[in-house]
């Protein structure tokens, strides 16, 4: 899923749910999306 649309849904659901687990959620988010796109930049430099 594109990260953009990811914080999109994650900033919609603020109304609904606390601030703080909002802010958390969107830190590991943030996180587990960099640790994907920097590990699938290895995988396809690695294949070339």
């Amino acid at each position: 899923m594109a990260l953009p649309v990811l914080l999109g849904v994650l900033l919609w659901r603020i109304g609904n749910r606390p601030h703080a687990l909002v802010s958390r959620l969107l830190v590991v988010a943030v996180l587990a999306y960099g640790v994907v796109f920097v590990t699938h930049a290895q995988w396809i430099l690695r294949g070339r």
